[in-house]
């Protein structure tokens, strides 16, 4: 049984479902191809998500919300939402997923392991997404900075190979060349 939001919710990620519902035998970069595929109709236009969806709690940066994942935790839908100037820390998803802009402007700076020394990491590449826009993570190339560049709020609709609630994910502290464990917690439980 899958873990859902409100009906309108659940309707406007049907078909994305039945695509993730799919994915689990299928090679990280084709999973991620496919689920970004079948995101971008999602994002197509804003209607749909609640406002609930898109307000980031009293004393936070980010929420993040779980709309969708089945019993077995296999994947997950999220929305997660930046408040103004925010910005995550350095991370990585140990997983692969797929990113959607809904709402406003996310710059992405995606980063690589240093050979040799999994706790530092360097930065190679960045990117202005802007709503429509979709991209994706694969490990080993799934550590990444997303900040909100913009005064107003951002939000992106995100899919990802295993619920992000159960998986030991880390944050990267650059300036000390250390990692710690990154947990992920719902700001709403379905």
């Amino acid at each position: 049984m899958n873990r859902t939001a409100s009906s309108p919710v659940a309707a406007r990620l049907a078909d994305l479902v039945a695509v993730l519902d799919t994915l689990g035998a299928v090679p990280a970069d084709e999973a991620a191809h496919r689920a970004g595929e079948a995101l971008a109709p999602v994002i197509a236009d804003v209607e749909w998500l609640p406002d609930v969806y898109r307000r980031v709690p009293p004393g936070h940066e980010e929420a993040v919300y779980l709309l969708q994942a089945p019993a077995d935790r296999s994947w997950c839908v999220l929305a997660v939402v930046w408040k103004g100037e925010a910005a995550t820390p350095v991370h990585d998803h140990v997983v692969w997923g797929a990113s959607g802009q809904l709402i406003g402007r996310l710059v992405e700076v995606r980063y690589q392991r240093i050979a040799g020394d999994e706790q530092r990491v360097r930065s190679h590449s960045a990117v202005l997404h802007q709503p429509g826009d979709v991209s994706t993570v694969v490990p080993p190339f799934d550590v990444h900075r997303v900040s909100n560049p913009d005064a107003e709020t951002a939000v992106a609709i995100q899919v990802f190979g295993r619920d992000l609630s159960v998986v030991t994910r880390h944050a990267f502290d650059l300036e000390r060349g250390i990692t710690v464990v990154r947990e992920t917690v719902y700001d709403g439980r379905v």
